[in-house]
Parts: C-alpha cells; structure tokens; sequence
C-alpha cells in the first residue's frame, strides 16, 4: 500500500511517465484493482499512440493475470479487428520465420481470443494452418484443416485457404498410401 501511495503521489506530481505509468499498472494488477491499471494503461497509450507493442503487452498482462473480460473490454476500446489481425500475423510470422512454430501458433490463438467473432479472423486461421503445416505429422496437417475450414467459413473466397487444404489433403493421401 505504501508503494502504490508513493506512485500515484509521483503521478501527481509529475504525471505522464511512461515507466511510472506501467509500474502503477502492474501494481495495480497485483493489487487486484484492474480497473485502475486499466486507467493507467491507457494513459500510457495516448502518450506513444505509434507504439502498438505497449497496447498489445498490456492487453497480455492483463489476459495472462486472469482479467480476459478486462482484457476484452480493454480490447474493444482501445484498437479494432482488423488491428489485431495484423499485429499477431506479423507476431506470428516472425516468431515462424525463427523456428518457433509452436510460439506462432500461441499467438495466433490469443488474436482469436481478443475477437473472437471478427470476420478478419480468416487470416488468423490461415497463419494457423500454416504454422501447424510446419510441424509435418499427421496431427497438424489434420488440425491445419480444421483451421482453413474456420477460415473458409468466414470468407469462402479465400483461394489460398483452398489450395493449402487441397495440397495437405494430398500429403494426407501419400502417407496413408505408403
């Protein structure tokens, strides 16, 4: 209690610290008062509009704390569909490009979690599929085609998505075939 005392007394002395305001974020986290690091999360993101990491890193810790409907709401207030598909297939795609498919595929299913009706989501699907198309067992290349039917579902003019089903289905067929 002293040391959230001592921040938002900091605050008011000299607000718009950019640490200081995710310091007091992350306090009132521990504290369990998420609607107070909210506030200042946001604080922080009309100070560096242009930086989407610190928006998307405080979406996470707050989902990763156990506030998703906080997370969610936060969510819908502070960036759009279209925003979120974009910056985790960017994630994704790096994170893939790095070998680590696995953390790409993590990525991707947060994306989804945060909008979870959006019809952009056929991108996120897509990048799914994709990545578990790296791993190379049947287990993926199955659950890939779960995934480009999601993302089928939501934009049926999707041509890549078809073509990826088609050339897994036939890499399914030649391993059950040998």
């Amino acid at each position: 209690s002293e040391a959230k005392t001592l921040l938002e007394q900091a605050q008011a002395n000299s607000p718009n610290n950019i640490e200081r305001l995710g310091e007091m974020s992350d306090l009132y986290i521990s504290l369990k008062q998420p609607e107070d690091a909210i506030k200042a999360m946001k604080l922080s993101i009309g100070l560096h509009p242009e930086n989407k990491d610190i928006k998307f890193d405080m979406l996470r810790t707050l989902f990763d704390s156990g506030y998703k409907d906080e997370a969610n709401n936060f969510c819908k207030q502070v960036t759009t569909p279209k925003e979120v598909v974009r910056y985790y297939n960017n994630r994704g795609v790096l994170l893939s490009k790095e070998g680590n498919v696995e953390g790409a595929i993590k990525e991707y299913e947060f994306a989804l979690t945060l909008f979870p009706n959006s019809k952009d989501n056929y991108r996120i699907y897509y990048n799914i599929a994709l990545a578990q198309t790296k791993l190379k067992n049947r287990r993926s290349f199955e659950s890939a085609i779960l995934n480009l039917q999601q993302c089928l579902a939501l934009d049926p003019t999707f041509d890549k998505a078809k073509t990826l089903i088609q050339s897994i289905e036939g890499i399914l067929n030649k391993k059950k075939a040998s």
